[in-house]
């Protein structure tokens, strides 16, 4: 009877393995900072590179704050579509030349729909020192049925006297979270596999 059960477990993993093995992964889309990202200001301290999919924001001595923003509401392309994706990624690499420097970088997900100060942000991420890395927006399907906008922003404080910070958005994609999905041979093979176990069962009492 172990030997048995044994069998039957085995079976069925393989079974369940083989089932599930054919999984379709959804390459991420890449976003084109420069075709998609049309309000930069002040437009002098934004710069793009690597064909438009690379942009620095370098800060400006006559400005409180340098934004590069994807705003639909403004007719900008709605590319960060929640109806569509599940994630949204970008890398960054912040600089912040010490001890004159007193800046943050900001990353904010808003509804272009929204009165400006009311649920305009929905998520934000924020540094304040030099770092570099990668964030993601992990919750896009969250807010299916609005439009959303993406703005970064680097921003200098009261206390700013250098004039030399930069950061650097790279990488920005847009991705799918793929579910197992059965294709209908294996299925079947389960299927298969399920009707025979109770005459296995038999067989080995």
């Amino acid at each position: 009877m172990y030997k048995a059960t044994n069998l039957i477990s085995a079976v069925t993993s393989i079974l369940m393995m083989t089932c599930f093995s054919n999984v379709a992964f959804a390459a991420p889309v890449m976003v084109n900072l420069q075709d998609n990202f049309l309000y930069a200001d002040p437009e002098s301290a934004v710069t793009f590179s690597d064909g438009g999919y690379t942009a620095e924001l370098e800060e400006d001595f006559f400005s409180f704050s340098v934004v590069l923003s994807n705003d639909p509401f403004f007719g900008d392309p709605n590319v960060v579509d929640p109806e569509m994706y599940d994630t949204l990624t970008f890398d960054y690499d912040f600089v912040e030349p010490l001890p004159d420097n007193e800046n943050t970088f900001h990353a904010i997900l808003f509804d272009t729909n929204l009165p400006f100060m009311t649920d305009y942000f929905l998520e934000e991420f924020y540094i304040d020192e030099t770092s570099m890395g990668s964030y993601t927006f992990d919750n896009l399907s969250a807010y299916a049925g609005r439009t959303l906008g993406l703005q970064f922003e680097l921003q200098a404080s009261p206390l700013d006297f250098g004039f030399d910070s930069t950061v650097t958005i790279s990488n920005l994609r847009l991705d799918t979270v793929s579910a197992p999905i059965p294709e209908p041979s294996t299925v079947s093979l389960l299927f298969l596999g399920c009707l025979l176990l109770p005459f296995m069962r038999r067989q080995f009492r």
